[in-house]
């Protein structure tokens, strides 16, 4: 690529040949990047429990089981059930007998990973099959920065584990984000104080753009039959907590998608679209059968149209369509 540019300075067509390198020492990077969270891990048995917002970290949970029966299966089937619910995992990949859990704890410091799940099965249950069931199996969450281990059922691992993860995380820009905890990095924090103060200021407004609504700041409330409650647990807090969290992201995905959703006009009423969204989805035939029943003779010929296009728009990869009656000036966004 560069030789035109040499030959052309040697035959003197050109006079100034200028052409600029940049090397980044790769190694260099990793070595700073493991002082820094041994720093911090120095730091956290002292101040606040955290890891640094810069760690290194492969994911934030890994499956485990320890003693002599094999459980490889079944430590898949736990990390594959925690990806399908968004939570970066990891798991052991062999039945190695001497692996203890203070060795794991030792290896998940060093690489950043907070979190172990261990499944223990349960006495008396039959070693055969792979049904990660509460009868069957014991689930203990341990948080490793806290030095904390609770058993959690089942169904409410998923929940109790975005908890703990979208508390970690803030704690992690409360901390690390207006101030170093890092010894001896004082003066560098002095120094540079508004490096930290962008930091913050920019995941601030990242999270508030990605969840702006139409007065501002989205405003996401639990529905609890205890919200009110004088005393509410740790668990239930936490819980709460998770619930939240998932809320925003699911509904920041959909408000992306909606943005750019297509939109079918119906010259009808308001009803019309009601029944749309009260009903099962017409893309099923029960669905389409039942709105069908339902509508008016002259309504029934905006259905069948209507069902020809969200199949032409689901075939396309849309998530959602916009639906808008005309004569009730109604707008719904309807799932695909």
């Amino acid at each position: 690529h560069f030789r035109h540019l040499a030959n052309s300075s040697l035959d003197g067509t050109t006079c100034d040949v200028v052409c600029v390198g940049v090397q980044i020492p790769l190694d260099m990077v990793v070595e700073e990047m493991a002082r820094y969270q041994q720093q911090v891990l120095s730091a956290a048995a002292l101040a606040a429990p955290t890891f640094g917002l810069w760690t290194r970290k492969r994911c934030d949970v890994v499956v485990a089981s320890f003693g002599t029966q094999p459980m490889l299966r079944q430590r898949i089937a736990l990390a594959r059930e925690l990806w399908a619910n968004g939570l970066r995992t990891d798991f052991l990949y062999n039945d190695d007998p001497e692996m203890t859990m203070e060795r794991l704890v030792g290896i998940c410091r060093d690489q950043g990973m907070n979190w172990i799940v261990t499944l223990k099965r349960r006495a008396g249950t039959p070693s055969s099959g792979d049904q990660l069931s509460a009868t069957r199996y014991m689930f203990k969450v341990k948080n490793i920065l806290r030095r904390v281990e609770s058993e959690v059922a089942h169904d409410a691992l998923c929940d109790w584990l975005h908890a703990d993860v979208a508390e970690q995380n803030r704690m992690d820009l409360h901390t690390h984000g207006q101030r170093s905890t890092v010894p001896g990095s004082e003066s560098a924090a002095a120094s540079a104080p508004a490096a930290d103060t962008a930091t913050t200021a920019a995941a601030e407004t990242a999270a508030t753009s990605a969840m702006v609504g139409r007065g501002g700041r989205l405003e996401v409330v639990v529905v609890d039959p205890q919200r009110k409650a004088r005393h509410v647990n740790r668990a239930r807090q936490r819980h709460r907590t998770g619930l939240s969290d998932r809320a925003q992201a699911a509904v920041t995905r959909v408000l992306a998608d909606v943005r750019t959703a297509p939109v079918l006009v119906v010259d009808e009423g308001a009803e019309v679209v009601r029944r749309l969204a009260g009903e099962q989805s017409i893309l099923s035939d029960a669905g389409y059968k039942r709105v069908l029943e339902l509508s008016s003779p002259h309504q029934r010929a905006y259905i069948v149209e209507l069902r020809a296009l969200l199949e032409r728009y689901q075939r396309e990869g849309a998530a959602h369509v916009w639906l808008y009656a005309v004569k009730g000036d109604l707008a719904i966004a309807y799932t695909l």
